[in-house]
């Protein structure tokens, strides 16, 4: 048995301990399944694909709602020329301390994460270790205010040089008026660094760009990340640095009531770069975007806006519209014998979801439902690879408890 299928049974046991867990207190879990149609357009050319995703998250509340244990599995692979299957695991938990009645909260906790991939895409495969400390302050009139601190540890078995340690912190503002208009104001700051690898990298696999649909996080896909520029190869005679990276990141949100079943929300995102790129710029696919570690905050400095409308029906039919624009600038990386130029992505994104609730009077304890999703991105960049038109359309079934 590999490594691989052995820690996929490891963290598969630990699901069935939460569990059974459920008989001393309260469990609940969330499934999906879906498919869906990838087409991307590209140079003038048009690609089409089908894609399937998968992801299961049970948890268990305890001591009175307190404590919180949970684990996740997401599972995807697209249709493309190689083994672009992705595998996720994480497991975690937190606990909520209480000061002064409910004046001051704090939650303590960690996780432990492990992404595996296919042989197409290998080297992009990690495993993580976080720990995390939040406090929160009871809201004096409309305000509430929010900080904390995580610091994370992160090593690839195909990238050495990529190997990371990772400090946040946050602090957070939340004003509630009574118009039913709610705004927050959010400021990050980070520091990275990466081990470098004196012998350098040379890719286990060739890398042919695909996508698959959904996924952990805001557009998690099945495609090879290290997309090196083939006019710069890297070779083991070209040696990669340690870095050491700061980044800071000031967000805005004002949502706005428009009734008793709808909302709207514009959010407003500014973020800046200090210190040494990473040793690799680990590339990612149409779709792919926010994931945080592949996708990683410190390899580009960032402005963005997005807007959104949110209308319910009944008690579980939901319509979720989202329109985004970014800009992000990534500095130039690399080695003097395999340099990366910099690099200006312009994004324009349009997300839609409608979510339906399945036999609602003959499930029981148990939600059933229906989603259709579609996602649309058109990319400019000064870096021909990510010139792109991207269209996704999926439906997947859900179960909840």
């Amino acid at each position: 048995m590999n490594r691989f299928q052995t820690v996929s049974r490891l963290l598969a046991a630990a699901a069935l301990l939460l569990g059974a867990a459920a008989a001393h207190a309260q469990p609940s879990f969330d499934a999906r399944l879906g498919a869906g149609l990838d087409a991307l357009r590209s140079d003038g050319l048009t690609q089409s694909q089908l894609a399937f995703t998968g992801s299961f998250t049970p948890e268990v509340l305890f001591d009175a709602g307190h404590g919180r244990a949970w684990y996740s599995l997401d599972a995807g692979n697209a249709d493309a020329s190689g083994d672009w299957a992705s595998l996720h695991h994480a497991l975690g938990a937190r606990y909520r301390l209480d000061f002064g009645g409910d004046a001051l909260q704090a939650f303590v906790g960690g996780s432990a994460e492990l992404q595996r991939n296919g042989d197409a895409w290998e080297d992009a495969g990690y495993d993580a270790l976080q720990a995390f400390v939040n406090l929160q302050g009871r809201r004096a009139g409309p305000l509430t205010l929010r900080g904390g601190l995580r610091a994370a540890r992160r090593t690839f078995d195909g990238l050495p040089a990529m190997d990371q340690d990772e400090a946040e912190g946050f602090a957070s503002a939340l004003l509630n008026f009574e118009s039913r208009t709610t705004a927050i104001a959010e400021l990050r700051f980070g520091g990275k660094s990466w081990a470098g690898d004196p012998f350098g990298y040379v890719p286990t696999a060739p890398v042919v760009p695909g996508t698959v649909l959904g996924g952990r996080g805001a557009g998690r896909g099945s495609a090879g990340p290290l997309t090196l520029p083939a006019t710069t190869p890297v070779t083991p005679a070209s040696p990669l640095p340690a870095a050491d990276a700061r980044q800071w990141t000031a967000l805005l949100r004002l949502a706005q009531g428009l009734g008793e079943r709808t909302g709207l929300h514009v959010q407003a995102t500014l973020r800046g770069l200090s210190g040494e790129p990473a040793p690799l710029r680990l590339e990612t696919p149409a779709g792919y975007f926010d994931d945080g570690v592949l996708d990683d905050p410190y390899a580009s400095e960032l402005r963005a806006v997005q807007a959104g409308l949110t209308r319910t029906w009944g008690e579980s039919a939901v319509l979720r519209l989202t329109g985004e624009w970014r800009q992000r600038d990534f500095p130039a990386a690399g080695t003097a014998s395999a340099p990366l130029d910099a690099r200006r992505d312009r994004v324009w994104r349009g997300l839609a979801r409608l979510s339906l609730p399945l036999f609602a009077q003959r499930t029981g304890d148990f939600d059933l439902g229906l989603a259709v999703d579609y996602a649309y991105t058109l990319s400019h960049s000064t870096d021909a690879f990510y010139e792109y038109r991207h269209h996704l359309a999926g439906l997947s079934v859900t179960l909840s408890r």
